[in-house]
């Protein structure tokens, strides 16, 4: 069973022939037609070419058959919700049936080449690119994907930002959407456990928002968590001269600091949470017992 899928999302522009098509495209696929998906293809493509939306059907037709969920028996507990569980006549667990993700690289590559192409000839449709780095996460392709997404920054920057979306329509804020895109990227990456490709995305994000303190508490936070507590403080501490009475930000500073020895530094910090937590508890209680093990360990 082949579950049904678009990744970009449906077209409902100005033009007819684009919804038309898509439209109809789109159910064939849902019900694994790819023969009349194919036909209906081929007549859009004779009767309008040059249309974008058309690169994308074809993207999304090939991307979706080449995926496939089967039925897998396996003797671990399946991470699927609904797997099937067995247990043996002591009531230990045996085994479990549940769904797996198969892949046909060849219908994938090719879905990939429509999307590349795509990209090369209207190179102002941010919803390809983001559709081309999504498709490329989930064959967990992460550190194409972190290329894909620093081309979105560099040429962004290039236009301005004057991205186009479905139906070649501007973005109302391209700016700000393009930085969102790029922030919940930022966030997969790296609850994946790729720091390094995190940091490396997070960090040339900072190259055109300078200022956007998500991606320099992030960048912080991962030089924090490799031991790089020097590179760590320095994020810590710009993020702080751009947010001069977060408390996040001063526990990061107090805690970094106290991780690296420096406790006369992480008092100082903690007392400046205590002054200002405004009756926050979780953050107060943070700050008195980082104080109170920053001065045990000064002592010693």
């Amino acid at each position: 069973m082949r579950p049904y899928f678009v990744l970009l999302l449906l077209l409902y522009s100005a033009n007819l022939y684009s919804y038309d098509f898509s439209d109809r495209i789109y159910k064939c696929i849902e019900r694994d037609n790819y023969n009349e998906a194919d036909s209906l293809l081929a007549e859009w493509q004779k009767i309008d070419s040059l249309n974008p939306e058309l690169e994308i059907v074809k993207f999304n037709r090939f991307l979706n058959e080449s995926r496939e969920s089967m039925l897998m028996l396996s003797d671990e507990i399946s991470p699927e919700s609904d797997a099937m569980i067995f247990t043996d006549s002591l009531g230990n667990v045996a085994g479990s049936i549940g769904q797996s993700l198969t892949w046909n690289d060849e219908l994938y590559d090719r879905a990939l080449g429509i999307i590349q192409n795509a990209i090369d000839r209207f190179p102002s449709r941010l919803d390809m690119r983001f559709g081309y780095a999504t498709s490329l996460a989930m064959r967990d392709r992460i550190a194409e994907q972190v290329d894909v997404l620093k081309n979105v920054l560099d040429y962004g920057n290039k236009i301005g930002y004057e991205w186009l979306w479905q139906g070649d329509e501007p973005l109302t804020d391209p700016e700000t959407e393009t930085v969102e895109c790029i922030w919940d990227s930022c966030l997969g990456i790296y609850n994946s456990g790729m720091d390094s490709l995190a940091y490396e995305l997070c960090n040339e994000t900072l190259k055109f928002f300078p200022e956007d303190l998500r991606f320099i508490n992030m960048c912080g936070a991962i030089k924090y968590l490799s031991g790089s507590y020097n590179e760590a403080l320095s994020y810590f501490y710009k993020a702080l001269e751009l947010s001069p009475v977060d408390t996040i930000v001063m526990s990061n500073i107090a805690q970094v600091n106290f991780a690296g020895g420096n406790f006369d530094e992480t008092i100082r910090f903690c007392d400046k949470i205590i002054s200002i937590t405004d009756g926050d508890p979780d953050i107060f209680d943070f700050a008195e017992e980082l104080k109170e093990k920053a001065i045990k360990e000064k002592m010693n």
